[in-house]
C-alpha cells in the first residue's frame, strides 16, 4: 500500500495537484498493457507483427523471437480451490521444458527502485497449479515473469521460484478466506 500511495502522491505533485492524475496514469498503463498483450497474442497465435505497437516490438526483439511459443491467452481454473485466470503464454525452453509466462508492463524508474511485485510470482504459480490440476496435456516445469518497461528502455525476465511462490499463493488465499469469513 505504501508504494501505491507514494506513487499516487507523486502523480498528483507532477500534475500540479490534479487529483485525477493517478487515475489517468493507471488507465494509460492498463491500455498500454492491453495493447502489448494483444500484439503478443497475435504474434504467437497468428504469426503477425504489429509494427505500430512499440511495447510489442520491444518485447519481440528482447524475448519473443528467441522462444518457441506453444500458445497464449489460455484460461485455466482450479475447481478444487475455486479460482481461475488467464495464462499469458507457454513456451518450450531448452531441454524440452515447458514454461509459463506472465507479462507485466512497468514504469522503468519504479521497477528499478522497487523491483517486481511478489504477488506476480504468486499469480504465476497459481496459474501453473491450475493448469496442472486441470490434467492438461501441457504440464509446465517453470514460470517466468517478463517485466516490460513502458518507455521501451528495457525489460527484465524473472524466473519464479515455484515452491516459494506456491506457498505464498496458498497462504494469501487462506488469509483472504479468513478475512472473508470474519466479515460474514
Amino acid at each position: 500500500f505504501g508504494v501505491g500511495q507514494g506513487w499516487a502522491l507523486k502523480q498528483v505533485r507532477l500534475n500540479d495537484g490534479d487529483l485525477e492524475a493517478p487515475r489517468r496514469a493507471m488507465k494509460r498503463a492498463m491500455e498500454d498493457g492491453n495493447k502489448m498483450h494483444e500484439g503478443i497474442d497475435n504474434y504467437i497465435l497468428h504469426d503477425t507483427i504489429d509494427e505500430e505497437n512499440e511495447l510489442f516490438i520491444h518485447w519481440l526483439f528482447q524475448i519473443g523471437e528467441a522462444r518457441n511459443w506453444l500458445t497464449s491467452e489460455r484460461f485455466v481454473y482450479n475447481k478444487k480451490l475455486g479460482y481461475g485466470g488467464t495464462i499469458d503464454a507457454i513456451s518450450t525452453e531448452a531441454g524440452g521444458k515447458l514454461a509459463l509466462w506472465d507479462w507485466k508492463t512497468k514504469d522503468s524508474q519504479t521497477y528499478l527502485k522497487y523491483g517486481g511485485s511478489k504477488k506476480d510470482h504468486a499469480q504465476a504459480a497459481a496459474y501453473a497449479m491450475a493448469l496442472n490440476e486441470m490434467n492438461s496435456s501441457i504440464q509446465v516445469d517453470e514460470c517466468y515473469i517478463g517485466y516490460v518497461f513502458r518507455d521501451c528502455s528495457g525489460l527484465d525476465v524473472v524466473k519464479v521460484d515455484m515452491e516459494w511462490a506456491t506457498e505464498l499463493f496458498l497462504a494469501s488465499r487462506q488469509i483472504y478466506k479468513l478475512v472473508g469469513n470474519a466479515n460474514g
